[in-house]
């Protein structure tokens, strides 16, 4: 396709028409911008994607975008459902990378500007190099915290593969009660408050069961921490090693 501005461009001044800049409308900027998480929302229902970006606040974003999820509309439109959870993808994206270098002990952080800083010391090649392993060091942080992100939110928005034998167990017991129910008229205000009873209990064990694999992850991701630092303490060594040389 051709440029039109920059021909229009070149046709005034092929003329002698001064200040063309002034007579020809510059092409829009068609550069992604962030908007709004509420037009966001808009724009899925409209089947239109959206783009995260850094700086942006993930976690009101996140907010959001599961509330309009868990909507009777969305949850009956499969393509909208996709549009939602890979929009939401980036956001967790970003915001591992955010809660990484927060959790990322100081020292390797300074580790890794220091050596960042030293790249015009050495060759384009291994300048690549560097930073391509710096980055490695950054992932191996944020990967972790990716992990557990997306398992809390995919848990969140009801989209989680694993079936919790205590719910599963739970809601046997229900369907069974609710047989043996009686349907005459006395016992049915009975049976409704029974099933309220019961769906708080289940509201509770299902806090309790969130709350514990809370607890698991943030387990996991300490040492998973310590582990990390320890590797990235070795390839930096490394690396600081090659501008001594």
């Amino acid at each position: 396709m051709h440029n039109l501005h920059e021909a229009y461009r070149r046709m005034y001044g092929a003329l002698g028409v001064d200040n063309v800049d002034a007579l020809i409308q510059p092409p829009p900027d068609m550069t992604p911008k962030p908007i709004d998480a509420g037009l966001e929302n808009s724009g899925f229902l409209m089947g239109q994607p959206a783009q995260a970006f850094e700086g942006q606040n993930h976690e009101a974003h996140l907010q959001a975008h599961s509330s309009l999820f868990q909507t009777q509309v969305v949850m009956q439109n499969p393509q909208i459902q996709s549009l939602i959870v890979s929009h939401c993808m980036q956001h967790l994206q970003f915001l591992s990378v955010q809660i990484a270098q927060e959790q990322m002990p100081p020292e390797v952080m300074e580790r890794i500007q220091a050596v960042q800083q030293q790249i015009q010391m050495v060759s384009p090649q291994e300048a690549q190099m560097i930073m391509q392993e710096t980055q490695m060091i950054l992932d191996q942080f944020s990967s972790p915290v990716l992990a557990s992100l997306t398992a809390q939110f995919l848990q969140s928005i009801g989209m989680s593969g694993d079936a919790d034998p205590l719910v599963e167990i739970r809601k046997a017991e229900l369907e069974l009660r609710d047989k043996e129910l009686d349907q005459e008229a006395e016992q049915f205000v009975e049976r409704q408050n029974q099933r309220a009873q019961e769906k708080q209990i289940d509201s509770q064990l299902q806090l309790q069961r969130l709350d514990i694999q809370k607890a698991i992850a943030d387990d996991k991701l300490g040492v998973s921490m310590d582990r990390l630092k320890q590797n990235a303490d070795l390839k930096l060594l490394e690396l600081e090693q090659k501008f001594r040389s």
